[in-house]
């Protein structure tokens, strides 16, 4: 049997050579598009993919166990690395795929400079701070590739967004072949906590903020965190934002704490207080104001175009001061109508740039958005549709192929118009994106998330409104959405235009001259939550034993930085947080054997005072449990509170985290949180159904993530149109006719009710998309837009990701465990099974998948061997970069199911061998 076992094993790794080679070729990509197509390399051709991966699968065992014993970690990270070539110790291969992917000859002189600072030599923390626009991410990305290639230590990459994760896996897909590292996705419902063990090749990791913190902590819990030498933040000035910036926090508390040559670099627009955070982060701090081209500022009010100077010209905050050259505006050629429409000359600003050069417009509200992109739509010249009509009409057919709903896109679009926010969906959204890039659109009109979210760069970009829903512009959104005009390449300057009424002139100079915003600790917002997380996983994961420990700890937070100014009393912060901790049974001192502390029981930290007078120091003999020793834990009778008795902690005491702790920071959730879902299981356990999939739903939206808001009188139809079948459904969870009678009788004075309905009615959602109903039928029966629904079902997958991350740690909830496992990846892209394994691709969303499908790719192995010219013809609106990018990470994400499969088959023939 062992000599038959070998045998499959060599069998085995020479299909994995095979594979390897053959996803390294690179000949059927041309990411370029025109010139001739390269002819398909023999390599390519011979091998049948699908059915040698699948055939090596069959020949492994079914199971393995991976790598060394946790606790392994790597060694320490050195700050010298081996240089593998001229290109900022990078091999020439790396500028070829910048210059061939990229368009990038050459750096820029700031981005030398950036490379070559002492911090970056020496590996210390760093903070560089540019402009938007200014290339940041390309020196992120050659120290990430040094470390992978030249130091052989994993990556951490951070973005904010779900959509930029995926930009960056495709980015980053080139190097991954040619250079043969790993790329792993870690968003909504992505990613392996802990990631698996490589022995020959290193990763980057691509990560949103949440994801991050769970990856690390999962590291930390093997003793794997050793294995990271590297972790780049993008969009570091996120860290004021309350729950995205409360995790960034902690993740960097952590890393410091750790002490495992960890090297942090955050790329950041600039802060008002980059000093405070660099200080945090023991980092060192670059700036520059550097731009690749001009970018011109105006303020248009009424008919009159103002300059704007720079903050270095402007002395004060008044117009006049704050304002240079001012023009009049002439729209002598504009219809009457038009006038009375577009009162603040829109169309005509429009009309200076398109559709030679693309524009962006900011509008404040989403149905600004779709109002707006309606007028141009009506009103814009009649020879804007002759600019590449035919490629305008192949998107129009495709949007209606895959069920877009939006009314308003397909006439837009005809003039080189869409508009663009959350309301539509991934596919609407990537349809947009794609033809705006490719020219085939000239102007977008959106909301401000797309300044942050996606990288489409215009040559001028109008802002219409100084306000952002209700609020006031800050100076940093303004500087995010006007640092999208005049990118590399897109002419010789940019320019900005600012829409005001004449009645916020005084507001816009004081923006405009503000300091740039601060970024504030999230950390004890939402009553605490983030600061009683850091403290559970703190001490669950072993960096902290104590209460002083734990003092010390906070003491390396951002919010300690910022106690003084903001007049907080971190260390009775912290006591309090370790007693309410204490109270609530989340942990407990290692010599504590009460496992529960009853009703009337009172927790307090001891003082130094206190502990020098306990039994050990002054041989008293006063009650207490635990063993006795230098730390222990001391019970005593409240004076002050009849009836009660008081627990005293001693500040050295090791503490430690009970079972639901320990599943709290697997799941990334806060205590308060994981005890609620706890709770919903132990009740749900006693009468849960599985004939249907409506109870373990019900369960996963316990919380309200406000995706889904309904306006009253739909919520009140919505009740009324309600099946016999859903009515019956609903009695499970308390909705009774009783409550439904009140909800249509508008005579519901309970929050609590309304919240239960409106918790019922998401499950009816996620279980239609669940079932594979068509979105659009879905978002028209809800009322709902359908870029919302689909929200909610990105954020369904990754609570049902957590929650099962937390059953694993609790074994009572076993049977909850095998039923949530494999809903997050079917929560995740709810569609026909077949289509799974072409959305596991960053850039393809559920109508490219269909595309594919019907084309004949229907899985990575085919789209990785065809060329990027048989794609563009076969593939209706698919240029040669979007082809390139498709067949890149079918390569990408195949070498790194290859590369797990060798693995596993080399430990299995170690294990043999032993």
């Amino acid at each position: 049997d062992s000599q038959q076992h070998r045998l499959q094993v060599s069998e085995v790794q020479r299909i994995f050579e095979n594979c390897e080679r053959t996803l390294l070729d690179l000949t059927n990509i041309a990411p370029d598009g025109g010139g001739s197509q390269p002819r398909i390399s023999s390599s390519l051709a011979a091998i049948n993919w699908d059915e040698e991966i699948h055939h090596t699968t069959a020949l492994l065992p079914v199971a393995v166990g991976m790598g060394p014993p946790p606790g392994n970690g790597a060694p320490r990270v050195s700050s010298l690395f081996l240089e593998k070539g001229p290109f900022f110790g990078l091999p020439n291969t790396v500028r070829r795929i910048l210059r061939d992917f990229r368009g990038i000859d050459d750096l820029y002189d700031w981005q030398r400079e950036c490379l070559a600072l002492p911090a970056i030599q020496e590996r210390r923390n760093l903070i560089y701070a540019l402009p938007t626009s200014g290339g940041k991410t390309l020196v992120a990305e050659i120290l990430m590739l040094r470390e992978i290639i030249c130091r052989l230590r994993n990556v951490i990459f951070i973005v904010p967004y779900v959509s930029l994760a995926q930009e960056k896996m495709i980015a980053l897909s080139p190097f991954a072949l040619e250079l043969q590292f790993l790329l792993e996705e870690y968003s909504g419902g992505k990613g392996q906590c802990p990631p698996r063990k490589r022995r020959k090749k290193n990763t980057i990791f691509v990560c949103t903020i949440e994801k991050a913190l769970l990856l690390l902590d999962s590291l930390v819990e093997v003793g794997r965190a050793n294995e990271i030498g590297l972790i780049v933040i993008d969009e570091l000035h996120m860290i004021g934002e309350q729950r995205r910036g409360a995790c960034l926090e902690m993740m960097i508390t952590k890393v410091q704490v750790l002490r495992a040559g960890i090297q942090i670099v955050g790329m950041s627009a600039t802060i008002g207080n980059l000093t405070e955070v660099a200080r945090f982060m023991l980092a060192d701090v670059y700036s520059r104001d550097f731009r690749p081209v001009e970018l011109k500022e105006f303020v248009k009010c009424g008919d009159d175009l103002y300059a704007v100077r720079s903050k270095g010209q402007a002395d004060g905050g008044s117009a006049e001061n704050v304002f240079g050259e001012k023009r009049a505006l002439e729209f002598a050629d504009c219809s009457e109508e038009l006038r009375r429409l577009d009162t603040d000359h829109v169309v005509r600003l429009i009309l200076e740039v398109i559709p030679e050069s693309s524009c962006l417009v900011f509008c404040p509200t989403k149905s600004k958005c779709e109002s707006l992109c309606a007028l141009l739509a009506n009103h814009l010249p009649a020879r804007l549709a002759e600019h590449r009509a035919e490629e305008k009409e192949q998107i129009i057919r495709s949007l209606k192929e895959d069920g877009s709903i939006a009314p308003v896109l397909p006439q837009a679009f005809r003039v080189g118009v869409a508009y663009h926010h959350a309301g539509l969906t991934q596919d609407e959204r990537r349809t947009i994106e794609d033809a705006y890039r490719a020219g085939i659109l000239s102007l977008i009109v959106c909301t401000s998330t797309l300044a942050a979210g996606v990288n489409l760069p215009a040559k001028r970009v109008i802002i219409r409104s100084p306000y952002i829903g209700n609020s006031f512009l800050s100076l940093s959104r303004y500087k995010q959405m006007v640092g999208r005009a005049g990118r590399a390449g897109f002419g010789e300057t940019g320019e900005s235009i600012l829409i005001c009424a004449q009645r916020d002139i005084p507001q816009v100079c004081e923006m405009l001259c503000a300091p740039m915003d601060i970024a504030e600790s999230a950390l004890i917002a939402d009553d605490r939550a983030y600061f009683k997380s850091l403290i559970l996983s703190a001490i669950g994961l072993d960096l902290c034993e104590s209460r002083d420990a734990l003092q010390a700890l906070v003491r390396c937070t951002l919010l300690a930085q910022q106690a003084e100014r903001r007049s907080i009393d971190l260390a009775a912060v912290t006591d309090e947080t370790i007693v309410q901790l204490y109270q609530g049974n989340a942990i407990k001192a290692r010599h504590d054997s009460c496992l529960r502390n009853p009703p009337n029981m009172l927790v307090e930290i001891g003082t130094a005072v206190e502990e020098d007078r306990s039994p050990t120091k002054t041989g008293s003999s006063a009650p207490y449990d635990g063993a006795a020793g230098p730390t222990f834990v001391r019970v005593h009778k409240a004076a002050a509170h009849p009836g009660k008795v008081i627990k005293t902690i001693q500040r050295t005491s090791p503490l430690e985290v009970n079972r639901l702790g320990k599943a709290a920071i697997r799941a990334g959730f806060n205590m308060e949180k994981a005890v609620r879902f706890y709770d919903e299981m132990k009740v749900l356990g006693e009468r849960l159904c599985v004939l249907d999939e409506y109870d373990l739903l019900h369960l996963i939206l316990l919380e309200d993530g406000r995706e889904v808001q309904l306006k009253p009188d739909d919520f009140i139809v919505l009740v009324n149109q309600l099946t016999n079948e859903q009515l019956k459904i609903a009695e499970r969870y308390g909705i009774n006719n009783g409550l439904i009678a009140k909800i249509l009788t508008r005579r519901v004075a309970s929050g609590d009710m309304v919240s239960k309905m409106m918790r019922f009615v998401r499950v009816l959602i996620v279980h239609e998309l669940w079932k594979q109903t068509p979105l659009a039928e879905v978002a028209s029966r809800y009322h709902v837009n359908a870029g919302s629904l689909q929200t909610l079902m990105t954020s369904t997958a990754g609570t049902a990701f957590s929650l099962l991350r937390m059953c694993e740690e609790i074994p009572e909830l076993w049977a909850f465990k095998h039923l949530l496992t494999g809903m997050t990846e079917r929560l995740t892209h709810y569609c026909k099974l077949e289509l799974l394994p072409l959305l596991t691709l960053p850039s393809v969303k559920l109508g490219r998948a269909r595309q594919l499908f019907r084309a004949g790719y229907t899985t990575l192995a085919s789209i990785a061997r065809a060329t990027s010219r048989e794609l563009v013809e076969t593939i209706e609106h698919l240029n040669y970069r979007a082809a390139s990018q498709l067949i890149l990470s079918a390569k990408a994400k195949l070498l790194e199911e290859v590369d797990a499969l060798r693995e596993q088959a080399e430990e299995y023939l170690s294990q043999l061998n032993r």
